[in-house]
């Protein structure tokens, strides 16, 4: 702890006076050290997304009732940055630390993903508002129940809405605070909401102070409270057993076990809610052993020991102000220009004196004035006034510093520049973006130490057996048992193992996908032969309907090469590989028959009618065939797949309940019979393909019988070219004249 009272203990009645005392005095000293940042931080917001309040109240009274125009460029200016930081949202991976925490880091991503998703943009989309404009943004991670009738809890991430209202230790120096021993936030509730929650308790608010959402809030109907987070030392002892895990009890555990021992100081975190004068909520331990508040500056800076930070809005402010006075003034002298006065005689005047008063705001086809011999002809019209060149100067240099003093020109938000090539439009972006890059960095940072948070918060949470959703990089949702016993292990044992964090800042996976399957397409365009390796990784990169169901029929029928590849180059059995040749074989055959028939009918004159018959009844026995190949591979496959399941059960079951001489017995069986049933399968399936094989040759004879047999002249067929019709395959013949429907 940072004061000289003690270390704080736990819950007890009597420590409550303490623990008020205490959260005072962190209090004061978090809020004198930082007031003047936060007073200039909540004024830069203002000034930048709150109309009217980039003209200070003294300039208002000077000009009265003159307008005091807005022309708000820092907004724009920093709503670059934010949108930029949204469209490249930082994406966390997790590493094991040892080779045998591979798959538990595989869990431990795609829980954490999915706790993000949850909220986890939207906190930070929120943060990096109040971290752009003015300087200082948070989020936090809290717990929850699941539900009203459960006992698990599920981890959520939340911004905070005031980040003013949320104050760190004064002595911390770390710019995620990550050194920091206690952290005070302070809230505000109705009368009736405390009522409800602290029934019994005396409504007294906690210390005021200007940075809250109303400054006057504190009033009979309102009461302000805070939590209190606070570290406590404490002294454990660790084991290390035989296996080389470290733990922190022993109990249940033989002492024959037990390797090492030694004493360790560390911390344990604490939270109690404070009212003005008592402890409303008893302290409660924080399951992790980090804070649960993630802070995010824009730039932040130690000078003379003392803690400066300030978003892109604080050097934005005097040009925006210069720009703001010249345009105003400008907009005024345009707005003078219609009224035109004239220079007239008392004599021209004369009787017309309340239309010419009005002539300066009423457009009157025509004045009427009275002669006056003294000065012949009309009144004389005087000149509107002019815009003064300076003023233009004065708006364009102001609007120009704007953008000097933020690193972001009206190019980079839409504006036409001046960029002859790709090259240097590339260049010219890449510039803007490295002027402001510490936002996206540091925000970065910010998302890699709530990683950390959530690695070390997961299993000390998520600590029984449930099955949980997991998310892919692709965002594929996936559900897992995780704490699972099973024959006395543990399976995803999520409070095993280290893991380190990478956090990377790019495009969203919905966006690579667009750009892979236009860089795909193109390359497919140079080398069609391709397509056969990669087409389902290609369907499987569009955000196209069925593009999935595409995919997988694609992988199915990729080449033997791929398959192996995909399979993970299992080993396929003999048999199988049998009956697949004569399948091949059989197929090589019906494809010389139909090549045969080809030949055969363009040789011949045969009748049009009878040709397209014959063709047709070619052609479905053909696809029926076809179809009868697929199906029979199928349930082979299926068969397959399923006595390799059977094999791994029972040869897990063997392993763990019998001897290693039971076991060789029941795989020597097993074999026996799983060799039976997939020999039987086999011939099962090549009988039906050879069947199949025989009625196609036998039809396919008949019909070029059928062919040469026919004498007409014409037509002549040139070729015959296939079509789906009615989901059937149809062949259709071509003739070297044309034909009449």
């Amino acid at each position: 702890m940072n004061d000289n009272e003690g270390p704080i203990s736990a819950a007890e009645p009597d420590n409550n006076k303490n623990l008020i005392k205490r959260a005072r005095k962190h209090f004061k000293a978090a809020l004198d050290a930082d007031r003047d940042q936060r007073r200039d931080g909540m004024d830069d917001i203002k000034f930048a997304v709150i109309d009217g309040a980039q003209w200070d109240s003294n300039q208002k009274k000077e000009r009265g009732q003159r307008p005091c125009y807005q022309f708000n460029k820092t907004r724009v200016t920093g709503k670059r940055i934010i949108n930029a930081m949204r469209d490249a949202k930082p994406a966390g991976k997790i590493i094991g630390t040892e080779d045998n925490d591979a798959d538990t880091a595989e869990v431990f991503e795609g829980l954490i993903r999915n706790i993000w998703v949850s909220g986890g943009d939207a906190a930070i989309d929120y943060a990096a508002e109040y971290q752009v404009f003015a300087g200082y943004g948070a989020f936090r991670i809290k717990t929850e129940y699941a539900d009203d009738d459960v006992f698990d809890q599920d981890i959520v991430i939340e911004p905070v809405l005031n980040p003013f209202c949320l104050f760190a230790d004064a002595t911390a120096k770390d710019i995620l605070k990550r050194d920091a021993d206690h952290w005070i936030y302070t809230d505000k509730l109705t009368s009736d909401e405390y009522e409800d929650q602290y029934k019994g308790k005396e409504k007294v608010s906690f210390e005021t102070h200007e940075f809250d959402d109303d400054p006057e809030w504190a009033t009979d109907e309102e009461v302000r409270i805070a939590e209190y987070w606070y570290k406590k030392p404490i002294t454990k002892t660790l084991y290390q057993l035989a296996d080389g895990k470290v733990v922190d009890d022993v109990k249940g555990i033989p002492p024959d076990q037990v390797k090492k021992t030694r004493e360790c100081k560390t911390h344990e975190i604490w939270m109690c809610v404070v009212s003005g004068n008592a402890v409303i909520e008893s302290p409660v331990k924080w399951p992790g052993k980090h804070f649960p508040w993630i802070p995010v500056y824009g730039e932040y800076y130690i000078i003379d020991g003392k803690i400066h930070w300030n978003g892109i809005t604080r050097p934005c402010k005097d040009p925006q102000r210069s720009y703001n006075v010249s345009r105003t003034s400008i907009a005024e002298t345009i707005a003078m220009a219609p009224q035109a006065k004239y220079w007239a005689t008392a004599k021209q005047a004369e009787g017309n004196e309340k239309s010419w008063k009005t002539a300066h705001y009423k457009n009157y086809p025509y004045l009427i004035y009275t002669a006056d011999p003294e000065a012949p002809g009309p009144p004389t019209r005087m000149g509107g006034a002019d815009v003064p060149i300076a003023l233009i100067q004065e708006s364009q240099i102001a609007a120009e510093e704007i953008n000097m003093v933020s690193g972001i020109y009206q190019s980079d938000i839409g504006a036409p520049n001046t960029a002859t090539s790709g090259r240097q439009e590339i260049a010219r972006q890449n510039a803007g973006s490295l002027a402001t890059y510490n936002y996206q960095d540091n925000m970065s940072n910010a998302v890699e130490h709530a990683w950390t948070v959530l690695i070390d918060l997961v299993p000390k949470v998520i600590d029984t057996e449930r099955s949980i959703r997991v998310l892919g990089a692709d965002e594929t949702p996936k559900y897992m048992r995780i704490n699972q016993t099973v024959g006395g292990m543990v399976v995803n044992d999520l409070s095993v193992g280290k893991y380190d964090v990478i956090v990377k800042t790019g495009p969203n996976f919905s966006t690579k996908r667009q750009e892979a399957a236009e860089t795909y397409q193109g390359l497919l365009h140079g080398n069609p032969d391709m397509f056969p390796l990669i087409g389902d990784l290609i369907f499987r990169s569009m955000d196209l309907p069925y593009a999935e169901e595409i995919s997988q029929r694609l992988k199915v029928m990729a080449p033997p090469e791929i398959q192996g590849l995909i399979n993970g180059d299992q080993e396929i059995p003999p048999e199988v590989q049998a009956m697949m040749q004569q399948a091949e074989q059989a197929m090589a055959q019906v494809q010389q028959q139909s090549t045969e028939a080809q030949q055969i009918i363009n040789q011949s004159e045969v009748k049009k009618s009878e040709v397209e018959k014959m063709v047709a009844e070619l052609g479905t026995k053909q696809s029926q065939f076809e179809a009868k190949i697929a199906k029979e591979l199928a349930k082979l496959a299926k068969i397959e797949a399923g006595l390799e399941k059977k094999a791994l059960e029972d040869s897990a079951g063997g392993v763990i309940e019998a001897t290693r001489a039971q076991a060789s017995e029941e795989a020597q069986a097993f074999n026996a019979v799983v060799g039976a049933e997939l020999a039987e399968a086999t011939a099962e399936a090549i009988g039906a393909i050879n069947e199949q094989a025989r009625e196609f040759s036998a039809a396919a004879v008949g019909i070029m019988e059928q062919i040469k047999q026919a004498k007409d002249e014409k037509p002549l067929i040139k070729a015959i070219r296939s079509e789906r019709v009615d989901g059937k395959l149809v062949a259709i013949p071509e003739y070297d004249e044309p034909t009449i429907q």
